[in-house]
C-alpha cells in the first residue's frame, strides 16, 4: 500500500493510475476526512455513485461504497449514473 500526503503527488499518481497502473479509492483521497491517501491493488467502482472503492471502505450491500448516497445524490445528480439507493437505480433501469 502506498501512502501519499500532498496534493501535488496526489494528482500526479491519480493521473497515472488512470492509465492502467491502478486504482485509488476514491474515499481514501480525501485527505481532510480520511487522512493520507491509499492506494490498494484492488478497487471496485460503486453501482450508485461510480467512484471506485476499496475493501476498506465498502458499505453494508454488495457492490456499494460505505458514503452516504442520498447525500451524494441530492449534491450531484446533474452528473450521470448517481442514484440515491439500490432500489431507485433498478427502477431507473428497469432491472
Amino acid at each position: 500500500m502506498l501512502l501519499l500526503a500532498d496534493k501535488e503527488t496526489r494528482r500526479l499518481d491519480n493521473a497515472g493510475l488512470r492509465e492502467g497502473v491502478g486504482r485509488a479509492c476514491s474515499i481514501a483521497q480525501r485527505p481532510d476526512k480520511h487522512g493520507a491517501l491509499e492506494i490498494t491493488s484492488s478497487t471496485q467502482e460503486c453501482l450508485l455513485c461510480t467512484r471506485d472503492f476499496c475493501e476498506k471502505h465498502k458499505g453494508t450491500d454488495e457492490n456499494v461504497c460505505e458514503i452516504n448516497h442520498t447525500t451524494y445524490y441530492q449534491r450531484h445528480r446533474q452528473l450521470p449514473n448517481v442514484y440515491p439507493t439500490l432500489k431507485a437505480r433498478a427502477e431507473t433501469l428497469k432491472l
